[in-house]
């Protein structure tokens, strides 16, 4: 064989096997979910890998007018978090599949104690504090359309 014919032989399954194992890239755009929460819409950014996760609302200044982040995990269990390089007060609801708030909680910026929930849950939606009261959020609420929006993270959640 010519060495050019084995170099092909050598690279390109390389190069196939490369373009085939890479993850879909989801634009900023697909990170950005509309909900109904209370009496308000919200927009929310998802936070649906370890890293986005991981960094959650860290080393913000403030929150737009109606905004939060939603964290979506592979499976439901219990949750907790913690305000480490955060800034900005915020107020953390602990949401089941069904899209039921069954706890909010207050968070104070830097603070490096856990806020656990209390139950097993998959989604934490984060926002500035006190919003939730001001949008007639409470515990045993749920919000419209919840599972459905939400399911289309599920099928890319790291």
């Amino acid at each position: 064989m010519t060495k050019r014919v084995l170099y092909v032989l050598t690279v390109l399954p390389l190069l196939l096997q490369s373009g085939c194992s890479d993850p879909p890239r989801v634009r900023e755009a697909d990170t950005r979910l509309r909900l109904k929460v209370g009496q308000r819409v919200l927009k929310t950014t998802v936070a649906y890998t370890d890293g986005t996760r991981k960094m959650g609302l860290m080393n913000r200044d403030a929150l737009e007018e109606d905004s939060g982040m939603l964290f979506v995990f592979p499976f439901a269990k219990k949750l907790s978090f913690w305000m480490k390089n955060t800034r900005i007060p915020l107020s953390i609801a602990f949401i089941n599949d069904e899209g039921e708030v069954l706890q909010i909680g207050d968070m104070r910026p830097f603070d490096l104690t856990s806020v656990p929930s209390r139950f097993v849950v998959r989604y934490a939606l984060e926002v500035d504090k006190g919003w939730y009261r001001k949008a007639g959020l409470k515990v045993g609420d749920s919000l419209p359309d919840f599972p459905r929006k939400v399911r289309p993270y599920l099928q890319m959640v790291k």
